[in-house]
């Protein structure tokens, strides 16, 4: 049986997990939970005892659905054949025998484990987990071609594209977005300038005319005297990235940050003392 069939079979094969829906809607869910699980969140490893980050792996994200998380950041890459896949970028530290930065197919992208024990995800082993689990809300990061992989969601599962949250790079990107059927789109500052994200006027007019369900910056912008307060204006849901520690968490909610990107949720008990 080829790997991409035999893969999909294996986790089809858990079965659907029947239990009250946690969360209705999008913005339901970031609130909520106050926080987005980030690359799938960190993974309990039993052989070492610890915990690994980063993975996008399926063992990472079936781990922190089971201890309670719902919303999840995922980064997504092309392929070489031109599928989408769960993956941060083509790198050795995830295929360490082949070149930087040159794609592979699906079919191999499938054959390789990360850091030698954990399970690549494709789209397709993606939308199955979250057809099994109605409740689950995917934020986008799509490393390349936000706007193709988006089309790419819409086309092949169009069914979800209401627990598909985009998470778009640039103002001009919210028109085709929109136009594919999703309808919860977050405007992240990550790839804008510094003087862009400290225009703060432009961005809560954009917002203001836009139908956006979040805005997502960078922590260290919420130390800028007076940064969160005039973002307020937009009034609508504010998230910062990436925010490790209760310590943390709790600073940035109490300035009014409706939710944290986190690698390790507020389920885990096996978060690192470092970072308590």
């Amino acid at each position: 049986m080829p790997i991409i069939l035999l893969a999909l079979t294996v986790f089809a094969s858990c079965g659907s997990r029947e239990a009250p829906l946690k969360y209705g809607s999008a913005r339901e869910a970031l609130i909520g939970e106050g926080e987005v699980i980030h690359a799938c969140g960190a993974l309990y490893d039993e052989e070492t005892g610890g915990t690994v980050i980063h993975t996008n792996s399926y063992e990472a994200l079936d781990q922190n659905y089971d201890l309670g998380a719902r919303v999840f950041e995922i980064d997504f890459n092309f392929t070489a054949d031109g599928k989408l896949v769960c993956l941060h970028e083509w790198s050795g530290r995830f295929f360490p025998d082949k070149p930087e930065g040159v794609p592979l197919t699906e079919e191999e992208f499938l054959s390789y484990k990360i850091f030698g024990k954990y399970t690549h995800i494709t789209l397709d082993m993606l939308a199955e987990f979250m057809k099994e689990r109605p409740d689950v809300f995917v934020v986008t990061d799509i490393k390349d071609r936000c706007t193709e992989g988006a089309s790419v969601i819409a086309s092949e599962y169009p069914g979800l594209t209401g627990r598909f949250i985009i998470q778009i790079y640039d103002p001009d990107e919210y028109d085709e977005i929109r136009s594919l059927g999703f309808d919860n789109v977050i405007l992240t500052l990550y790839s804008l300038t510094l003087e862009e994200k400290l225009d703060t006027e432009t961005i809560i007019d954009f917002a203001e005319e836009h139908e956006l369900l979040a805005i997502t910056f960078g922590a260290p912008l919420c130390d800028i005297d007076g940064y969160v307060e005039k973002m307020k204006a937009a009034d609508i849901p504010l998230l910062v990235h990436t925010v490790n520690g209760k310590a943390l968490r709790e600073k940035y909610l109490s300035m009014g940050i409706s939710a944290v990107y986190t690698d390790y949720g507020k389920y885990r008990e096996d978060v690192p003392e470092e970072i308590c």
